[in-house]
């Protein structure tokens, strides 16, 4: 993929972002053909957005997430901005985003230690060292491609910043170092009713140290594209349980065991509250 290309369909992005729209259709010849090309995509995206950074996001981290496109490691990595995210109980309305939201409850590192680019690679204990604490949080998915983030590829979910939507941070997550997080009961609400479904069988979900995994990958990824991580950061890991497509507006609630719980409400409507909060 040319600067060209990548400038044509970074601009593109970046209108979207800035304008609360949706991408006018491109040529398919523009769109990003493979990993490098959607990272390119995004790093330049992200140079023509004047937003704070304050977290990443990994996505797919799991092992039957990675088989199935034949990878041996994570195939998302994208950035969360402060604008889009907001601390439990938070409070968005459906006209914060392109699409019905995509709700995600998931595992997040927060970083108690900078992880800068560098010519080495890291080590998985120089990247495990430098994890303060997991907490818990809500990836809410969405893009600005003009299309469902289901019906994107790889590569342009890559490239729009790996669908970030908005983000909810939430406490930390009690006893972390020691729980199973492969089999702790995520679940998800609605209003009150479960929403997320059966469980993830084994193969979807991630032990600890598997996420350990996942942001050595990443750290190690993105310092070849000349990024690190920074302390105070939030890293979010995957989702442990089924995605849940949000058709209205609700109150969704993500528990985790008896161990703590996250909230966001959804508005139908846009209210001076969601701003404010």
């Amino acid at each position: 993929m040319n600067e060209n290309r990548i400038d044509v369909v970074a601009d593109a992005l970046a209108k979207a972002w800035r304008e609360g729209g949706a991408v006018s259709p491109l040529a398919e010849e523009l769109w990003p053909a493979d990993l490098a090309e959607g990272y390119q995509t995004q790093d330049a995206l992200d140079e023509r957005l004047d937003f704070e950074l304050v977290g990443w996001k990994i996505g797919m981290t799991n092992q039957a997430a990675m088989k199935e496109r034949g990878f041996d490691h994570p195939v998302q990595l994208g950035r969360v901005y402060r604008d889009f995210m907001q601390t439990s109980p938070a409070r968005f309305s459906m006209s914060d985003f392109r699409n019905p939201p995509v709700l995600e409850g998931e595992f997040a590192f927060r970083m108690g230690q900078d992880l800068p680019s560098r010519k080495e690679p890291y080590s998985l204990d120089e990247v495990r060292d430098a994890v303060e604490a997991v907490v818990m949080s809500i990836d809410m998915v969405d893009t600005r491609w003009g299309v469902h983030p289901s019906k994107l590829n790889i590569h342009q979910g890559n490239a729009d910043n790996a669908c970030a939507g908005g983000f909810v941070i939430g406490d930390e997550l009690a006893g972390w170092q020691t729980l199973d997080l492969a089999t702790l009961p995520v679940n998800l609400y609605l209003d009150g009713v479960h929403a997320s479904g059966e469980p993830y069988e084994s193969e979807r979900r991630c032990t600890l140290e598997q996420l350990y995994a996942a942001l050595h990958w990443a750290a190690n990824a993105l310092s070849k594209r000349g990024f690190g991580f920074k302390a105070g950061e939030v890293i979010s890991t995957g989702s442990p349980h089924k995605p849940v497509f949000l058709g209205k507006g609700a109150e969704a609630v993500v528990r985790y065991g008896d161990v703590g719980e996250i909230r966001v409400t959804i508005c139908l409507l846009y209210t001076s509250d969601a701003a404010d909060e």
